[in-house]
């Protein structure tokens, strides 16, 4: 059985938890993850502009703009249906949870005891939910260009 490829963006100031997040998806048994770093909100976007990810494991803390603002760029730049996105805590606060998954945020995660086991299902359950909406997005967006071209080419006639 051939293993898919996806492409992982993990925005994270902290070099070992990058590490760690690239080691939970390592055990992925079916996909195997191009994992792409940045340690800020402005490197994030510039990778996300580069190579747009399948998922983006995105810190709360970090240096310059946090976590929400770098969410808000991200899906203002590219759509809500670009990628899955999970934005990853270290400490548990509700209203940056709320605040996230109101920004278009796939899950919320806080990195505690039980991170490990909990971040790869949450990054698969929220890959199966974009992709579908990805997929009709472009379906919908093929339709829109098809129908406009037959209407240049009547208004021509």
């Amino acid at each position: 059985m051939t293993k898919r490829q996806r492409t992982a963006l993990i925005i994270d100031d902290t070099p070992e938890d990058r590490v760690m997040m690239q080691r939970i998806l390592a055990r992925d048994p079916s996909v195997t993850y191009h994992c792409v770093e940045a340690s800020t909100a402005a490197e994030g976007l510039e990778r996300c502009r580069a190579q747009p990810p399948d998922v983006i494991l995105l810190d709360y803390w970090l240096p310059g703009d946090d976590g929400l603002l770098c969410l808000a760029a991200l899906l203002a730049e590219h759509g809500p249906f670009a990628f899955a996105v999970l934005m990853i805590v270290g400490i548990a606060n509700e209203a940056v949870a709320v605040q996230s998954l109101k920004l278009g945020a796939h899950d919320y995660l806080v990195k505690e005891y039980d991170f490990q086991n909990r971040l790869l299902p949450a990054i698969i359950s929220a890959i199966d939910k974009v992709q579908p909406a990805a997929a009709l997005v472009a379906q919908l967006k093929a339709e829109y260009l098809s129908a406009r071209a037959r209407l240049n080419l009547l208004a021509v006639r």
